[in-house]
């Protein structure tokens, strides 16, 4: 048995001369170390430039190896906080009302994005042009959104009665598109019909039918109602006595002439209502086919999200 201080015969630390700063040669270690298996040699010989090289060209070539990725996931990650920063920012511009600034946003979004949702992409970027009364862009942009679209499920929902009925989710992708596809259209109608051009309103209300396929839809709006308006002769004021009705001196009549003669009293009837036109038709089928689209009892209620 050793004593601190005393030196093992074995070689081997002994006592707290194994804990002793400088109680052990660098020689005497490095001896420990060769017979207890830490090193092969007991002369710790130089790295050859050999080795060196070969073993720094090693580290590079690790560091490169897991460089590449974690540059990929960087990129990626940049431009997908690119992509959902701008179409947030398109978002808030539409409901502040700045379409054009929203139109701006999504065309960037457009032309970063050229892989994912592109439905999404193309459905943001028309219903704003649709917003900003760019009616023909919108067209375009909304029909390439619905070519991408996933299709639309199901849902039952409950109508006016209380009766559950099955339709198209109004909430898919599919139907989003397709109710925003079938307003621009409508609003297409709508100005030419403006403009007194009732073939090519017809043709807009027969592709708002079209785009609006089975989804629930809003119905077209409705026309006003015509207005009494009798024509008086600028020649002839009107008298309180009824005049007979086919101007000979028989019986006279109480009902008012076509000139606006007879009893003041007596209020004058309207013309007579116009045949039906291809254009009512039209707005009949709409009404028929989606006579429920603004219950408010069903979750196919009303006009749908625009963005």
């Amino acid at each position: 048995m050793t004593t601190a201080g005393t030196p093992d015969p074995t070689g081997l630390p002994g006592g707290n001369d194994a804990f002793r700063p400088g109680a052990r040669s660098e020689a005497d270690a490095a001896d420990y170390a060769v017979r207890v298996g830490i090193t092969d040699s007991a002369d710790s010989a130089p790295e050859s430039p050999h080795h060196r090289r070969a073993r720094l060209a090693r580290r590079r070539r690790l560091l490169t190896w897991q460089g590449i990725p974690a540059t990929v996931v960087a990129v990626v990650g940049v431009w997908m906080l690119s992509v959902w920063g701008l179409t947030f920012a398109g978002n808030h511009a539409v409901v502040d009302g700045s379409y054009t600034t929203a139109i701006g946003r999504y065309r960037a979004v457009e032309r970063l994005n050229p892989w994912l949702e592109q439905w999404r992409v193309h459905y943001n970027l028309g219903t704003a042009q649709l917003l900003d009364d760019q009616l023909d862009t919108a067209v375009s942009e909304l029909e390439e959104a619905l070519g991408t679209a996933p299709a639309a499920g199901t849902v039952q929902v409950k109508d006016d009665e209380g009766n559950v009925v099955t339709i198209l989710d109004p909430e898919s992708p599919e139907c989003l598109v397709r109710v925003n596809l079938y307003v621009t259209h409508l609003s297409l109608a709508a100005q030419a019909a403006e403009a007194d051009d009732a073939d090519t309103s017809e043709a807009e209300q027969d592709a708002a039918v079209e785009a609006a396929g089975e989804c629930e839809v809003p119905p077209p709006p409705q026309p006003d109602p015509p207005q009494p308006d009798p024509s008086t002769s600028s020649s002839e004021p009107p008298t309180a006595e009824p005049t007979p009705s086919d101007g000979s001196t028989g019986t006279p009549s109480a009902e008012p002439t076509a000139t606006g003669q007879g009893d003041s009293s007596a209020s004058p009837s309207p013309s007579p209502s116009p045949s039906p036109t291809p254009t009512d038709a039209k707005r009949q089928k709409l009404e028929d086919r989606n006579g429920d689209a603004n219950s408010t009892t069903g979750s196919g209620g009303g006009y749908g999200r625009q963005w």
